[in-house]
């Protein structure tokens, strides 16, 4: 039998517009929610061990509004906004030592990339 490795995905909640920047604690509470969903369910849908996988929410809400009321984003395209929130996913992973990352944000937010 080869024995592997766990996988560790990161639910990271991010907002991106100041309506949602005021409201952080349901999206805190979702990805909480959506961690302890996709630990349990992941495994049916796929072939894992048992433990083989591990589904963490971060305890923080990224604010990148930043990004956002740049004067340079706001000169180009969503993909200048696609770029540095994957930047930000990027160095959340390095710190935390996560093997995904999953940026979780607001459907409104969603929807204006």
């Amino acid at each position: 039998m080869v024995e592997t490795q766990p996988i560790e995905i990161h639910l990271v909640p991010v907002v991106i517009s100041d309506a949602t920047a005021k409201m952080p604690e349901p999206l805190k509470k979702f990805t909480e929610e959506l961690a302890d969903y996709s630990q349990k369910r992941i495994p049916d849908y796929f072939p894992l061990a048992p433990g083989g996988i591990r589904v963490v929410a971060h305890p923080r809400v990224h604010d990148a509004r930043a990004f956002v009321a740049d004067k340079w984003f706001r000169e180009t395209t969503e993909w200048a906004l696609r770029a540095r929130l994957t930047d930000l996913m990027r160095t959340v992973a390095q710190l935390s030592l996560a093997n995904r990352m999953v940026a979780v944000l607001y459907p409104d937010d969603f929807t204006n990339l």
